[in-house]
């Protein structure tokens, strides 16, 4: 008995075929596409699996009211959205660390070097006349409050 072949599909329904010919076909699309969609929307990908969390959530406090039992499916869909979310957040930066790396200026653009300075032992003339302007406006606010 030959095996079925699996590239056979089920014909596509009428808004399936509608939505093809809008979006283009599944096979065609990408993250990138994907991503010009939903910002046409004003949405990133991001917003919406948080908005999807805050329903899971919801319908876990739901169906606990309603069963006194926890569901188990929900419960993981929620943990593994949980733990995606937790690894696509970027590493907390250390303060010493990130200070001792910036006084030793290995942050900042390697490409484009930018002079840093120090105003605080200056001399009042060797400041421009438009720093002096900002600092003084920055002392100005600093005594108001």
């Amino acid at each position: 008995m030959p095996k079925p072949d699996k590239n056979l599909r089920p014909p596509k329904s009428p808004r399936e075929e509608l939505l093809d010919a809008i979006l283009g076909p599944d096979e065609e699309m990408d993250d990138e596409l994907a991503d010009k969609i939903l910002g046409s929307y004003n949405l990133t990908g991001s917003q919406l699996v948080e908005e999807f969390k805050l329903r899971l959530q919801a319908e876990i406090k739901n169906h606990m009211q309603a069963t006194n039992e926890i569901s188990q499916p929900l419960e993981a869909a929620l943990k593994s959205i949980r733990n995606q979310q937790h690894a696509a957040e970027p590493e907390p930066v250390r303060a010493d660390s990130w200070i001792d790396a910036f006084l030793g200026g290995s942050i900042g653009s390697a490409a484009q070097p930018q002079l840093l300075y120090s105003f605080h032992r200056q001399r009042q003339a060797a400041v421009s006349a438009n720093d002096k302007k900002i600092l003084d406006e920055l002392e100005a606010e600093l005594g108001e409050e």
